[in-house]
């Protein structure tokens, strides 16, 4: 009974004390020195934490950042920017090749929770610029793993946040956005995690067909827009969906020819026609659903293959349930 009483007592006090008091005893197994840092939130104090008690050693480094980002997660409830601080710091402590090399398995660990604590609601409502700055450097870091699939799944998570972040933040999601696109636009991604590079491009192309997109980051947008339809005129990628693929490329289309795009990139429509062209006049498209040249040709001159309306910016083309449309297209 005493036990009982014991234990709902120390319940209720962390609930008066609001959090420090979990947080203390969840990370009670960090040295002194780390604990003190963490306590803080400070990246600076971490970073030199860490530093020290690692002398120099990459394994040492990547085990220390991930005790501090396993605890850091735990915080994500209570203080989501404390612990998106920290993760990012742990995330800038394995971002090296020296440190992934020597300890794969905790840089990789460290990678897969920072991606779990960007797409938190905690860490999105609460601190959606420091979250979107975290998945940008969970991407780079899982870039330089070498890993395909770790890129691909990080990606995924990271147009994700983007799409979450896009009212709030709209010029640090359409960073984001570009940042998975161009993580999945190299070969080794686009041939072994084809799936995941095509929801990528997809999910890419709705974020930039937003208003709030074009405005906030007109020259990113240009740049995402080419490298999505670069991306999903991949054959083995616009094999996964070829709908899915063609709603992408009409987002991209509209995207790059929208007044605001237009404006600060003149040649952005261009570029992306000149990659559908070469897609289109390639063939090998068309060897994967019959009716790829007429959709191309569809939207170039400006219109929805799915709907026959036109083009327009701010309406993002969706087609999860349209394949059977598209490729009943007649070709023109």
């Amino acid at each position: 009974m005493n036990r009982l009483r014991i234990a709902a007592l120390a319940g209720l006090v962390a609930m008066t004390l609001g959090g420090p008091t979990v947080s203390l005893a969840q990370t009670a197994a960090l040295p002194p020195a780390l604990q003190a840092a963490f306590d803080s939130g400070n990246g600076q104090a971490l970073q030199s934490a860490i530093a020290s008690l690692s002398a120099g050693d990459p394994a040492k480094s990547a085990a220390l950042a991930q005790e501090i980002i396993v605890a850091a997660e735990k915080l994500l409830k209570i203080d989501p920017q404390r612990a998106v601080n920290i993760a990012t710091t742990a995330v800038n402590v394995i971002n090296s090749a020296s440190v992934q090399q020597s300890a794969p398995q905790q840089s990789q660990s460290v990678i897969t929770i920072a991606a779990r604590i960007f797409i938190s609601p905690e860490a999105e409502k609460a601190v959606p610029a420091q979250a979107a700055q975290l998945a940008t450097t969970t991407l780079q870091a899982a870039s330089a793993s070498s890993n395909a699939t770790l890129v691909a799944t990080v990606a995924v998570e990271a147009v994700s946040a983007a799409e979450k972040l896009l009212p709030s933040v709209p010029g640090a999601a359409v960073q984001l956005a570009g940042a998975a696109v161009q993580a999945v636009n190299q070969s080794s991604v686009l041939q072994s995690s084809s799936a995941q590079a095509s929801q990528v491009a997809v999910a890419a192309a709705r974020v930039i067909v937003d208003p709030a997109a074009e405005a906030a980051a007109p020259s990113v947008v240009a740049t995402i827009a080419v490298a999505v339809v670069q991306v999903v005129t991949n054959p083995a990628v616009y094999a996964v969906s070829p709908s899915s693929a063609i709603s992408a490329m009409a987002n991209s289309y509209s995207a790059a020819g929208s007044a605001a795009v237009s404006a600060a990139v003149p040649t952005a429509a261009s570029s992306v026609r000149s990659v559908l062209v070469q897609a289109e006049s390639s063939g090998t498209l068309s060897q994967i659903n019959a009716v790829t040249g007429a959709n191309i040709n569809t939207i170039l001159a400006g219109t929805n293959p799915e709907t026959g309306q036109p083009l327009s910016s701010g309406t993002a083309q969706t087609t999860p349930n349209a394949e059977n449309k598209l490729q009943s297209a007649s070709p023109t």
